[in-house]
This record gives structure tokens, C-alpha cells and sequence, in this order.
């Protein structure tokens, strides 16, 4: 995927975004009392291209719960979908939460450019040119972002260290294989 398509589903308008994605409402639990076993007001949106899907169901109306998974959708895909052409940009001044029109490409962005840097925080801080306290603070304020970049190192280190634990048990066979050729020539 170009960082141009991914921008584009960012922001496209609900009702565009809609289109592509299959919508579900259901009866939710929890909150509202006698209401919520009468109306379908939880909502599962789930986009048919790239198989990212966000549910809500916090507020008593669907229209409510809509607009809230789509937000988490557009989220999800910001944080997710990586774009392999994705072009240098300076990491600050860094936008708002209020302005999602900025802030979702920004946050694919840095998403890209962690994920090009192996999701090592301090390699990344390199690439942008600043200390890695800088853009760990950064990443901090977006408590998503954090997460998933924390998530995604997480995962690349216990593939690393299960890649390495193979290799040792590979290395271990080959040394027990190898003494008992020495015992049986002997």
C-alpha cells in the first residue's frame, strides 16, 4: 500500500468510508438497562479491503457507537497499514488530537518510520534527528501509540529471542549428534 492510499483512507468522510466496510449492529450488554435488550445499538464495522475491523458499544445509540467505531477504525489503520513508499518528514511540531485530519497521517507516519527502525525507539530518534528521550516523550502522549509501538517491539523481540532459542537447540543437536559419531568411530 502507497502512503497516498493509506492518507486517503484516513480521511476519507464517514459515509465513503462506510461503503467500504461491512456494518453489523447487535444488542449490547452492559449499561442501559431494560434499553439495551431492546434496541441493536453495538456496532462492528469491519473494512472488506484490508480485514481491520473496530466495535463500539459505549453510548445507548447506534449512530453514536458508529461514528465512535469508525474513529477507531481509522485508528487502527493508521497504527497497522504500513506504507512501503512512505517519503522523510520531521516529527514535530506534533498535531493535535482535536485535528484528525493531520494527526492520522502523522501517526502512520511515525508508525512507518518505527517500523523501518526494527520498532527500536532509539533508531528511529536517529532517523528524525532527535534524542530518543525526545521521541519517547513524543510517543507518550498518544497513549495508542505508545501501546502499539510497545506491543510491536515486544513481539519483535520474543521473535528474535525464539529464532535464537532455535538456533541454540540446532547448535546442541549438532554437538550431542557429533560426540556420539566420535564415541561410535572410537
Amino acid at each position: 500500500m502507497t502512503c497516498e492510499e493509506r492518507d486517503r483512507l484516513l480521511l476519507a468522510d464517514d459515509e465513503a468510508l462506510l461503503r467500504q466496510c461491512r456494518f453489523s449492529a447487535c444488542k449490547s450488554s452492559g449499561r442501559g438497562g431494560q434499553k439495551v435488550n431492546k434496541t441493536s445499538s453495538a456496532v462492528r464495522i469491519l473494512h472488506l479491503a484490508t480485514g481491520l475491523d473496530a466495535e463500539c458499544a459505549e453510548e445507548r445509540s447506534q449512530f453514536a457507537n458508529r461514528r465512535i467505531a469508525l474513529k477507531k477504525l481509522r485508528l487502527r489503520m493508521a497504527l497497522t497499514l504500513r506504507a512501503d513508499d512512505s517519503p522523510p518528514f520531521s516529527v514535530e511540531p506534533v498535531p493535535s488530537s482535536r485535528n484528525p485530519e493531520r494527526r492520522l497521517p502523522w501517526l502512520a507516519r511515525v508508525c512507518d518510520a518505527l517500523a523501518r527502525a526494527g520498532w527500536d525507539v532509539s533508531a528511529a530518534a536517529r532517523s528524525f534527528g532527535l534524542h530518543p528521550g525526545k521521541l519517547e516523550r513524543i510517543l507518550k502522549r498518544d497513549p495508542a501509540l505508545w501501546r502499539f509501538a510497545c506491543e510491536s517491539a515486544a513481539k519483535r523481540a520474543d521473535a528474535c529471542r525464539a529464532r535464537t532459542e532455535i538456533g541454540e537447540e540446532e547448535e546442541r543437536a549438532e554437538e550431542s549428534g557429533g560426540a556420539e559419531r566420535r564415541k561410535a568411530q572410537a
